[in-house]
């Protein structure tokens, strides 16, 4: 999974994510993340890095809120945030389609990840037969990989 933003997304883009992400519901950063992160079938998910900063300049805009629930910052689209969102919607549409139109490099990372959760679901359910058997498949797959 692509984690940092850097040369990933236009100039922007994230400000539209994060103002898409709390259209419909308040969130904290964490889900804000994972609201983004699904946008991209997995292929991609922001760093805390990118978010925060970028939650700060929207506070800033008054382009979104904050309060305080449980302990833990939690944000909101104010009505001028809901202007900007719906103005940059055609923007945004079009920056997804490109972005996880299915080829061969996307339906790869695709399958990592669908890899990875499989393994992560199963690896404490698995005895020890299971999982040297698992490991071997892995191993096996990763030397043909390496001799692609």
């Amino acid at each position: 999974m692509v984690k940092s933003g850097k040369n990933f997304l236009n100039k922007g883009i994230i400000k539209l994510l994060i103002l898409d992400a709390l259209y419909d519901k308040e969130a904290h950063g964490y889900e804000i993340i994972k609201k983004i992160s699904s946008k991209f079938k997995g292929i991609y998910e922001p760093s805390p890095g990118i978010i925060y900063p970028t939650l700060e300049l929207l506070l800033d805009q008054e382009l979104i809120g904050e309060k305080i629930e449980n302990g833990k910052r939690v944000y909101y689209l104010t009505e001028k945030g809901k202007m900007v969102r719906d103005d940059g919607l055609n923007v945004l549409t079009s920056f997804l389609n490109k972005k996880i139109q299915p080829n061969e490099r996307v339906k790869v990372i695709e399958q990592l990840y669908n890899i990875k959760n499989v393994i992560y679901e199963k690896l404490y359910e698995l005895d020890e037969d299971k999982l040297r058997t698992l490991y071997e498949y892995l191993d096996e797959l990763l030397q043909k990989i390496k001799r692609l």
